[in-house]
Parts: C-alpha cells; structure tokens; sequence
C-alpha cells in the first residue's frame, strides 16, 4: 500500500471513532452523564 493510501484509510479509521465518540457523548450527555460525555467529546478531538 503507498503511504497516501495508509494515510488516507488511517485517517478514514480515526475519523469514524471520532464520529463514534459524539454519538456516544451525546448518549451520555442526555442520560445526565456529563462527565462521561465530556469524556467523550475531548476524545473526539
């Protein structure tokens, strides 16, 4: 694999966990985890 292609499935792969990561603050968030959702949110970033 040339290394556009790694980067640019690597960047694909982090950019769905990040998704993944505020659908799950946003649960948290309104199951009045917030401490959990902040969590959540900062790893997102």
């Amino acid at each position: 694999m040339n290394p556009n292609a790694l980067r640019t499935r690597e960047t694909s792969e982090w950019l769905a966990k990040a998704d993944e990561d505020l659908a799950a603050a946003n649960l948290l968030a309104n199951a009045g985890l917030d401490q959990n959702a902040l969590y959540h949110c900062q790893q997102a970033v």
